[in-house]
């Protein structure tokens, strides 16, 4: 099983979702953005019986001028026809509609649409997600789901929501609201932080959060906006080692997707057991009930949502981070 690209670097996802084929003496070998030149060449050496795993599609892409990229995907759909000549199957986990940073996007319909036509299995994590998907994505296509599973015992989790706060310096009584994780444009922060803003006005016990690199400028504008002793901003790239200070020190976790299809974020909180403001969108409402374990918003009801949070008393928020656990509890990986 060759799969690509590799993110397990920053993104224990890939290690998890083959753990299974490793107990079962699969080798399983990760190939990195540059290989993928190679890969659609059909340099690689690969047989019958042989997997390729196809993943993020943007690492084809990475740093060619946008006037390329329709060669780079006619490569890639020969260089896929090629391996299954050769008797190597393809399969390809859909993560995204489009890529995030997406330059042409009736090209990349026509792309992704004849890649799922000609890939062997084509992986969903939910089937929620098909209604999304079927602007390319076929149903007489080979589709197989595979659920996300959670990031339960992945990530340390020693320190106490009381140590987090100390360290990150809020106080017991602090509502927090925690985005944890890189911020590109895709994720939206900027549209939501006004309404945050307004919102520290009328209650003072808002404290916003945000701990990760911050890769997009009109966030860091938005940002410089909230008041300096209402944000705690971590500006860079959070290791694994770190992600329970800034979750446990969350009174919730924020997701602000413009367009998302499957959340890890969103399992990682659940994970950590902390409720969720996320955004109604993909496979998020799938995972989040209103006052069990999160709330769903739009983009008209964000800051009525949030006030739902806010009027919660703290035995209904422990509730709901019991919740929140229970949910990543009954979440597994294939095996």
């Amino acid at each position: 099983m060759l799969f690509f690209p590799d993110y397990g670097a920053s993104n224990p996802y890939q290690r998890l979702v083959y753990g299974g084929l490793r107990g079962r003496e699969i080798e399983v070998i990760g190939l990195s953005e540059g290989d993928h030149v190679q890969l659609f060449a059909g340099d690689l050496a690969t047989g019958p019986g042989d997997i390729v795993h196809l993943h993020w599609l943007n690492a084809i892409f990475k740093n060619a001028a946008p006037e390329d990229h329709s060669a780079l995907m006619e490569r890639a759909l020969d260089g896929v026809r090629k391996m299954q000549r050769r008797g190597v199957e393809v399969h390809w986990t859909i993560h995204n509609l489009y890529n995030h940073d997406i330059q042409d996007r009736a090209l990349e319909r026509r792309f992704r649409r004849e890649l799922a036509r000609t890939v062997d299995r084509v992986y969903v994590h939910h089937p929620a997600l098909l209604a999304e998907l079927d602007e390319w994505l076929d149903a007489t296509d080979n589709i197989s789901f595979i659920e996300h599973g959670s990031y339960l015992g992945v990530y340390p989790d020693t320190t106490s929501c009381e140590i987090a706060r100390q360290r990150l310096g809020f106080d017991e009584n602090d509502f927090v609201l925690a985005v944890v994780g890189q911020i590109r444009e895709y994720k939206d922060l900027a549209r939501y932080v006004p309404q945050i803003v307004e919102a520290m006005r009328l209650d003072s016990r808002i404290k916003l959060l945000v701990a990760g690199k911050v890769r997009c400028e009109k966030t860091r504008a938005a940002l410089a906006e909230v008041p300096a002793d209402r944000l705690k901003l971590v500006d860079r790239f959070i290791p694994d080692d770190e992600f329970d200070v800034y979750l446990n020190a969350a009174s919730v976790v924020l997701l602000t997707y413009r367009h998302i299809l499957t959340s890890g974020s969103l399992f990682q909180a659940l994970s950590f057991g902390r409720p969720v403001l996320a955004p109604d969108i993909g496979s998020i409402p799938c995972y989040v009930s209103d006052y069990h374990n999160g709330f769903c918003y739009t983009e008209a009801t964000f800051t009525d949502r949030l006030r739902l949070f806010l009027r919660a008393g703290p035995q209904m928020l422990r509730q709901m981070s019991d919740n929140a656990r229970a949910t990543a509890e009954s979440l597994s990986w294939p095996s």
